[in-house]
């Protein structure tokens, strides 16, 4: 902002981390148009900062006084706005159920964190992501948020995405993972059966 205006042009990071604030804050409350507008921030990222490498450019196609649109997948004081587009990407993904898409985002980050071990120390985000989705993920569907948390609490789950599901109760949960449901938690009880038969 200058004199309160915006002014000048975003850079991928603005995106890229603004597309994380609008999916963290979808997590907490499920709210759908939260969700859009993280859709609609990534259609941004996809038209115009696209690399034919599948990563992102640091400046987009509007920075036209940019000598070169230059990749850099390495972190530096922030988390690398690559691998958080991914991150984001990798939960719309889950939430949509979309396994290929699933897939593809693995085998990027995975080919991320294949070099040697002098450049991964430069990328700890990118191995933090690749341990996260390494793990099956379970998507939680749920009425409510809270409902989903309180739940959580006892389950051991790192790789987990909740779904706002208006054909549940308030307290209830169901448990998703590879396009299987498993049958509906309404209590704790409910909740140890299902672990004991993981």
């Amino acid at each position: 902002l200058k004199d309160g205006q915006p002014y000048g042009l975003s850079f991928l990071e603005d995106y890229a981390y603004l597309a994380q604030a609008m999916m963290d804050l979808h997590q907490i409350t499920l709210d759908d148009s939260l969700l859009l507008k993280c859709h609609q921030i990534i259609k941004i990222i996809e038209t115009e900062f696209s690399h034919p490498s599948g990563f992102y450019t640091m400046t987009s196609i509007n920075h036209f006084d940019a000598i070169q649109h230059s990749i850099d997948l390495s972190d530096h004081s922030l988390p690398n706005p690559n691998c958080i587009i991914y991150a984001v990407k990798y939960k719309l993904a889950v939430l949509q159920e979309d396994e290929e898409q699933i897939e593809k985002i693995k085998s990027v980050v995975q080919q991320v964190c294949s070099g040697p071990k002098e450049v991964i120390f430069s990328r700890i985000s990118w191995a933090d992501l690749f341990l996260k989705i390494s793990s099956p993920y379970w998507k939680i569907n749920c009425y409510d948020a809270i409902s989903a948390y309180l739940y959580l609490d006892k389950m051991k789950v790192q790789n987990k995405v909740l779904s706002k599901d208006l054909n549940l109760k308030e307290g209830q949960i169901q448990v998703c993972t590879n396009q299987v449901c498993y049958p509906i938690i309404q209590n704790f009880s409910d909740l140890d059966v299902f672990q004991q038969n993981l």
